[in-house]
């Protein structure tokens, strides 16, 4: 899995009313003295989206270049790769209107969809990690293993203050378990409901290495090769670190 999320120095348009018992860092964003547009996106990196509407296949080779994220502020969350390409399996195959039909080995083999074309994306951030004026890097698993310090990174990062109990509540209102609830009840706005089954959820397992409960043996092997032909920057920077959230501070010229 990859969300990425842009902030620049912009104000904010649109969107629905919240709740008012809701916390969001988009609108704490906005009411801050400089406000600031925080942006959520997949960069190139979607297929297909939920409605079957295909994208553009030849995205990522023909946009390699990341110019565009140069003045702005970048939080990039990574995940064992293994576990992201069975994640982005079910999204195409149990979320959409238009499924792939693909068993797990052939999607994963697959160059449209599967491994290859996955770690192309991963490449063009590793050769972009000094693009952006400042970027916080964020492990999937550290969030899982800490939600209220990915959190409070998160809000330092964007200059947003949060009090513990704040942090806290966005800790529990989003939990694996308060997401799926409100998926299913139809209560998160931009969810499509496409069935309750597990796997038709956005919010699936919400764990770390569960990969080795739906890949083959020789799937495993297979990926495990894969990524030691490929090992990704970011991924050494976690362990070099031995950090789930760091934050590069970058010289623009």
């Amino acid at each position: 899995m990859v969300a990425l999320y842009n902030c620049a120095n912009s104000c904010c348009e649109g969107g629905q009313p919240l709740p008012q018992e809701t916390i969001r860092i988009t609108q704490l964003g906005k009411s801050l003295p400089s406000p600031i547009l925080v942006k959520a996106s997949h960069d190139g990196a979607s297929l297909r989206a939920e409605n079957g509407i295909e994208h553009d296949w030849n995205y990522l080779d023909l946009h390699s270049e990341r110019k565009r994220y140069t003045n702005g502020r970048v939080i990039f969350v990574v995940r064992d790769p293994r576990d992201t390409i069975v994640s982005l399996y079910h999204q195409l195959s149990s979320r959409t209107t238009r499924p792939v039909g693909l068993t797990l080995s052939e999607f994963i083999r697959s160059p449209e969809y599967g491994w290859d074309r996955m770690m192309r994306f991963y490449a063009i951030w590793d050769a972009n990690l000094r693009t952006p004026r400042s970027m916080l890097l964020m492990s999937y698993e550290g969030l899982l293993r800490s939600p209220a310090t990915g959190i409070e990174h998160v809000a330092n990062f964007l200059g947003v203050k949060l009090s513990q109990e704040q942090v806290s509540k966005i800790a529990d209102v989003s939990s694996a378990e308060t997401m799926r609830q409100g998926e299913r009840q139809g209560k998160i706005a931009q969810m499509r409901v496409l069935g309750s089954g597990l796997n038709a959820l956005k919010v699936r397992k919400a764990k770390s290495g569960t990969y080795k409960e739906e890949m083959s043996e020789e799937d495993q092997l297979w990926c495990e090769k894969k990524m030691s032909d490929f090992p990704v920057v970011f991924s050494d920077l976690v362990k070099e670190k031995g950090a789930d959230f760091i934050q590069l501070e970058n010289s623009i010229a």
